[in-house]
Order: C-alpha cells, then sequence, then structure tokens
C-alpha cells in the first residue's frame, strides 16, 4: 500500500511533500487546458461569403490537391521566367475550367527526354533542368519534386505534370 505525504491529524505543523503539491498542480493545470480545447472545438466556424439557398447547408471551402494533372512540354533551354509564366498561365486556365479558388502548384513530376533511350538519361535530364531552371522558378518554389524519364520526348524536351492545391469543394478534384 502506498504511504501518503500527507500530515496527520497529530501532526499539523509539518508541510506536505511539495513534490507532490506540483504533481497535483499540474494535473489541474492539464485538466483545465482539456476542457477548454473541448469547449473550443464546440464552435461550428464556417466561410459565410459562400452563398447558398435558404435551408441549404454551407460547403467549407477547404484546401485540395486535385488529381487532375496540368501537363505542360517545354524546351530543356526555356528560361526561368519564360517557365514562371508558362506555369502561372496553365495553372489559371485550369482554375479557371474547374472553379478553384486560390490555385497553386503542390506536386511536380518532371520528366526528362530521353529520345527513345534508357529513361535513365532522361532523368538525369530532369534533374538538370530542375537544378537549373525549375528550381529558380518562383511559382514552383514550395512544390515537391519527382523526376523521371520520358522515352516519347526528344532530348530537347522536358514534360512538365503539376497538381495543382486549391481551394474548393471536394468533389471537384478529379479524383474518382
Amino acid at each position: 500500500m502506498r504511504r501518503t505525504s500527507r500530515s496527520t491529524a497529530k501532526k499539523r505543523k509539518v508541510p506536505e511533500n511539495l513534490q507532490d503539491l506540483a504533481a497535483w498542480l499540474y494535473t489541474d493545470l492539464l485538466l483545465g487546458l482539456a476542457v477548454a480545447f473541448v469547449g473550443a472545438g464546440t464552435f461550428l466556424v464556417y466561410d459565410r461569403t459562400t452563398k447558398s439557398s435558404p435551408g441549404d447547408t454551407p460547403v467549407v471551402l477547404t484546401y485540395q490537391l486535385s488529381c487532375d494533372e496540368v501537363s505542360l512540354v517545354v524546351p530543356a533551354t526555356i528560361g526561368t521566367g519564360a517557365l514562371n509564366n508558362r506555369v502561372v498561365t496553365a495553372i489559371n486556365d485550369a482554375a479557371v475550367a474547374r472553379s478553384w479558388k486560390e490555385p497553386k502548384p503542390g506536386l511536380l513530376y518532371i520528366y526528362g527526354g530521353a529520345g527513345g533511350a534508357d529513361v535513365g538519361v532522361g532523368s538525369r535530364l530532369a534533374k538538370r533542368f530542375d537544378s537549373s531552371t525549375a528550381a529558380n522558378a518562383k511559382s514552383l518554389a514550395n512544390v515537391e519534386k519527382q523526376f523521371g524519364g520520358d522515352k516519347s520526348l526528344p532530348t530537347n524536351q522536358v514534360k512538365l505534370n503539376l497538381y495543382v492545391v486549391y481551394k474548393g469543394d471536394e468533389t471537384k478534384n478529379g479524383c474518382k
């Protein structure tokens, strides 16, 4: 049986163990924080700018990763500024066509042209293209990148497959 550090009725003048007091204090603080977070989680926050007819449940717009790819084929010698403009234009065109809000690139597959040779040739070209051009493009700054080779492309071209992160309805992400 555990011995308590509390003083008995006969020895009221002896102070309690300070470690026990500190443990109970931290326990009470954690319990208070738990109650506060549970209470805060009960409130429903939704976007008041979403217009709907009376009686409809408002749709909360969240960030989604699109399953539809935005593809670009560019020359391997394209400049950073021109690449940036092509990427922004392609993403905005896809966003308008699919009613996406706040689109930005999320995942980028870079395929270097292998010219019918081994895909390793294209993969090396893709990595070179990334270090020389794509890594410096402002629109591709925070993008997750993967590299590969494409036998159907000539060695002077690079294919970019972008998957867009957007704010919108999850049913419009192209995933089936």
